[in-house]
């Protein structure tokens, strides 16, 4: 298998990942609030990776690559996803599949550009602009009939998710590529880490930790939000980075966006979403855009 081939299998496992889990950690976040859950799901996720890079012979970095991980881990890890847990219940369905699903990606490949030295085709073009007329059908107008789920402040919340996932994923590309590369487990861990140690130490100085332990007393909570991280701990994160090492940012992100394709079904039967023409409109413009910039890849 190609390594071009190896991305795209990862960036499709990760889609499907997060689209399962996107609605999973809604649920669960009635009970906690989004930095406790960030903090409680990033030091879990380092501990259901810990063994596989133990068996592995672990893993060695130098001074330089510790600090891109660390930062990577603060802005997109602690930040970030603190960010978009705060936005889950405060965006529509669709809103929230393509706001915070596929932005981040568009727009870490805008960043590939003018950081990296990625240049898109004018294909990729074409289909970056797609999936920008796609949001304004599934941001504007916001729907009154929702009951108030998408708000100003979930859009804002979801803008700063992304823009933190985008900068974070330009951060850390470097350590995985070219010779002698980290491997995306090992990122992943490194990453978890820092952003979880981060709001530990934010808990500590603020008295936090009795209320984020508080919902764990429960035993079937618990046990299905380990469940639900240790799925988007090797599905979401950990193949998502392994995307966007075998894969030019671009394309990778093409492919995480196609998370409307694989939502859908799940924000359906979880939360009784009554789909719109916009909607689906919106979707079918951004799943379109998508495929463009993911062909000229190929």
């Amino acid at each position: 298998m190609t390594d071009s081939m190896i991305g795209v299998v990862a960036a499709l496992g990760s889609t499907a990942s997060w689209a399962l889990c996107g609605v999973l950690f809604k649920k669960l976040g009635e009970r906690l609030d989004p930095v406790g859950m960030t903090a409680v799901k990033s030091l879990a996720a380092a501990f259901f990776l810990a063994p596989l890079l133990f068996f592995a012979g672990g893993v060695h970095a130098d001074g330089r690559e510790l600090a891109l991980l660390a930062a990577s881990g603060a802005v997109g890890i602690a930040i970030g996803d603190s960010f978009f847990f705060a936005a889950l219940g405060r965006l529509s369905p669709l809103l929230l599949a393509v706001l915070l699903l596929t932005c981040p990606d568009v727009f870490s490949g805008i960043l590939g550009i003018l950081c990296l030295g990625e240049m898109p085709s004018p294909a990729a073009w074409c289909g970056i602009a797609l999936i920008m007329i796609a949001m304004a059908f599934l941001m504007f107008p916001v729907d009154k009939s929702e009951g108030g789920k998408s708000t100003v402040k979930g859009v804002l919340f979801g803008i700063a998710a992304f823009a933190c996932t985008a900068v974070s994923t330009v951060i850390v590309k470097p350590v995985m590529t070219g010779a002698g590369g980290m491997s995306p487990f090992a990122v992943t861990f490194y990453r978890m880490v820092s952003g979880g140690l981060l709001l530990v130490l934010l808990a500590l100085c603020t008295g936090r930790v009795k209320t984020w332990a508080r919902p764990f007393k429960d035993v079937r909570y618990s046990a299905g939000f380990m469940g639900v991280v240790a799925i988007v701990t090797f599905g979401g994160f950990a193949l998502s980075m392994a995307a966007f090492k075998y894969l030019d940012i671009v394309t990778a992100g093409a492919l995480l966006s196609l998370e409307p394709v694989f939502v859908l079904p799940f924000m359906i039967l979880a939360g009784r979403h009554k789909v719109k023409a916009r909607e689906i409109t919106g979707m079918l413009l951004a799943v379109a855009g998508v495929l463009l910039i993911a062909i000229q890849g190929a």
